[in-house]
């Protein structure tokens, strides 16, 4: 069984890497409103970047909520408008 104080460890570099990503993706603008994404099988327009997630409005209407993390870490298409 880890030790708790491994546990909070990780959690805690876990939680420093997803901030990262987030400000990573807000400083850099990789992505801007109103491009178009694809990652993994969502695919369609950026609608909202947020701090910690980005929001795309899929071809079919649906919202979707993607962890900026998720754009760090997965591999994504982009075409720019």
């Amino acid at each position: 069984m880890p030790c708790p104080t491994t546990i909070a460890v990780a959690e805690a570099v876990a939680t420093q890497m997803l901030g990262n990503a987030s400000l990573l993706l807000l400083w850099t603008e990789p992505f801007r409103i109103g491009d178009e994404i694809k990652l993994d099988a969502f695919e369609g327009r950026i609608e909202e970047i947020q701090t910690r997630t980005t929001i795309i409005q899929t071809y079919d209407g649906r919202p979707v909520v993607i962890p900026n993390a998720d754009l760090f870490t997965i591999p994504t298409n982009a075409c720019f408008q």
